[in-house]
């Protein structure tokens, strides 16, 4: 009998995000006239896929709470990786002072149990948080990983705020989800310098697995610029900032769009990569309008990996402007391609950029510092240091990553089924 990884998002679909778009590979109408779709590429897809590739010990299933649906939905990814989506409920519960939203699937426990007394061995990964459902799913007292795949630097830490009220809502909700750190065995991070762990290390005892995202191999296979250019009909003279990520506000585009404002006098294109809500989209469109900029800003919308690397390849600078982030995983994609990348300081890549003194590294909330390095880079000015592909292979190799994490995952198991 094989055992089962059960990888938990905790949040829905973001269906807004896709109401302008075609419905993904996998959806079912409703009785109720709505539909239920299934992306098929989370991230708990993408690491269920690549660690089912490493061994075929294991079957794997991503759980999902979904608002829409009236039952349990099922796509197949591969043979070995299922996507599962729970029809769940909404209600509010409270972080500190703060009313917050969350989504509990009562189906999702009872499935859990009805494992649970199978012969089955089963572990679930989750992510680091208390809340309803997984303060259900401990009561089953089965092993789990709860995972958080940021930055531990400022995790649980109050960040200090003049307004009385804000400041001791966000102590009590800190006090509170460490001490639920503090009772759970296994906690999984998404960091790889030792300041990360000896940050989660003053916060719980539990044993902890440092675990990053890994980059497709694709990504290392490099087109030429000219042949990208070319693929893409881009002028080969263009100086081409390229920025990749979901469109939501803090990924601060709207704030890029604003320092290309300032420097419109120079050569170049911007060009925005990704999707998000019709309202934010429109609003970004809004603000090029504002600024009279739109002849230098092109919004090409979701991309599929093959163009998504043409047109990293295409660009003479990758920009990432996040004032919040764990990664991210467009800018390693970027540096796996050997593209010149501009991050803000915050996240992995910011303090890999800054380990090899590489890259444009720029303060997340300084503007004016945007445009100054940008000014200096399009004026060739400023020449920032590329890294050599092979470093990013070797940390983000997913072979590498996904092996040692099926031989925790391994060891997790055997440890708590040996005394069944």
């Amino acid at each position: 009998m094989k055992s089962k990884i059960i990888h938990i998002i905790n949040h829905p679909p973001a269906y807004e995000e896709y109401e302008d778009k075609p419905r993904p590979k996998w959806n079912w109408d409703t009785p109720s006239g709505s539909w239920v779709g299934i992306w098929g590429y989370d991230w708990a897809d993408q690491i269920c896929t690549e660690l089912s590739k490493i061994t075929d010990e294991f079957i794997f299933e991503v759980w999902q709470p979904d608002l829409r649906a009236d039952k349990i939905y099922t796509a197949i990814i591969s043979d070995r990786v299922k996507h599962l989506a729970f029809p769940c409920k909404e209600y509010y519960a409270y972080k500190g002072f703060k009313k917050i939203k969350e989504y509990f699937s009562e189906k999702m426990v009872k499935k859990i149990i009805e494992y649970q007394s199978s012969p089955l061995k089963i572990l679930i990964v989750t992510n680091l948080d208390k809340n309803k459902l997984n303060n259900e799913i401990r009561k089953t007292n089965l092993p789990m990983i709860f995972s958080f795949l940021g930055l531990p630097d400022n995790l649980y830490k109050t960040n200090f705020t003049w307004n009385p009220v804000k400041f001791l809502s966000r102590y009590a909700n800190n006090v509170n989800q460490s001490t639920f750190l503090r009772k759970i065995s296994y906690v999984q991070i998404g960091d790889y310098l030792p300041r990360g762990l000896n940050r989660i290390k003053k916060l719980t005892d539990a044993e902890i697995i440092t675990s990053m995202i890994g980059v497709n191999q694709e990504y290392y296979k490099k087109v030429t610029k000219e042949k990208a250019r070319e693929l893409l009909k881009i002028n080969s003279n263009d100086k081409i900032l390229f920025t990749s990520s979901r469109l939501v506000d803090i990924k601060q585009i709207d704030k890029l769009i604003q320092v290309c404002a300032n420097i419109a006098d120079l050569e170049f294109k911007l060009i925005v990569s990704g999707h998000g809500t019709k309202q934010y989209e429109e609003y970004l469109n809004s603000v090029a309008d504002e600024f009279k900029i739109k002849n230098k800003i092109i919004f090409i919308g979701y991309q599929d990996e093959q163009s998504l690397i043409q047109y990293y390849c295409a660009a003479d600078l990758f920009i990432n402007v996040s004032n919040n982030d764990g990664g991210p995983m467009s800018a390693w994609k970027a540096l796996a391609l050997e593209i010149p990348v501009m991050n803000t300081d915050v996240g992995n890549v910011y303090h890999f950029l800054a380990s090899q003194n590489a890259g444009i590294i720029v303060p997340k909330d300084n503007y004016i510092e945007w445009e100054k390095v940008l000014r200096e880079f399009l004026t060739n000015k400023r020449i920032p240091k590329i890294v050599d592909n092979s470093v990013i292979e070797e940390l983000l190799s997913w072979y590498k990553i996904s092996s040692r994490n099926i031989m925790k995952y391994k060891s997790i198991i055997n440890e708590y089924y040996k005394t069944k």
